[in-house]
């Protein structure tokens, strides 16, 4: 789930995310077994893959682009173009999954 992180140059703080929840609107990112990787933006999934650098970074792709995400403390960084995306490990509620139910990636791909 969406911890933190900087995009456009504002800073996503927990007071930020939970307006943002409360709206409706969720961010998260799945990394699932066998590579497979779903990142979910405001309730549109796009898959991708994930691999595993070494102890603390991985390389994840969504729409062939590859970036390094980094492990630091409990927080996984996703940095891209000067933006960045923290995520910590949990549960996706309910009504983000109904939010992302029928939605499509650029590439009319089923969400999962």
């Amino acid at each position: 789930m969406l911890s933190g992180g900087q995009n456009d140059g504002q800073e996503l703080d927990a007071e930020s995310i939970e307006a943002m929840e409360q709206m409706g609107l969720y961010v998260y990112m799945q990394l699932n077994e066998g590579g497979n990787a779903v990142i979910s933006l405001f309730g549109t999934n796009t898959n991708g893959t994930w691999e595993a650098k070494d102890a603390n970074t991985v390389a994840i792709t969504f729409e062939g682009d590859t970036a390094d995400a980094t492990l630091e403390g409990d927080e996984l960084v996703l940095a891209v173009e000067g933006n960045s995306l923290k995520f910590k490990k949990g549960e996706i509620p309910a009504d983000a999954l109904a939010a992302a139910a029928g939605t499509t990636d650029d590439a009319g791909q089923a969400a999962e």
